[in-house]
């Protein structure tokens, strides 16, 4: 009896695990190609660097959802964040690349 039922929960551990690694695969991999195109050069002039930061934060303004935990002016003033923060990093990781 207690190997049946070791039996059943390892089948459903692996049946789990499966159906998890399969769920999220079309959509990671058309993530992995766009930050591909968008992969900054050590030759990027500072206007195309905040450029890049304005379509951030107007992606993640559009990601928005009424549902959300957080108000529109919440969700905002976190984009606007977020977008200055990573135009901060690839600025950063720009510049060593340039020396």
């Amino acid at each position: 009896m207690r190997m049946l039922l070791c039996i059943c929960r390892l089948s459903a551990a692996f049946a789990q695990a499966a159906a998890y690694a399969q769920s999220d695969d079309k959509s990671s991999a058309a993530a992995v190609a766009a930050a591909r195109t968008t992969l900054p050069n050590s030759s990027e002039k500072p206007e195309r660097q905040q450029a890049r930061g304005r379509a951030w934060f107007a992606r993640c303004m559009q990601d928005w959802d009424a549902g959300t935990h957080m108000t529109k002016k919440e969700w905002e003033g976190t984009c606007r964040r977020l977008a200055q923060e990573r135009t901060k990093f690839v600025t950063k990781f720009l510049m060593e690349q340039r020396k």
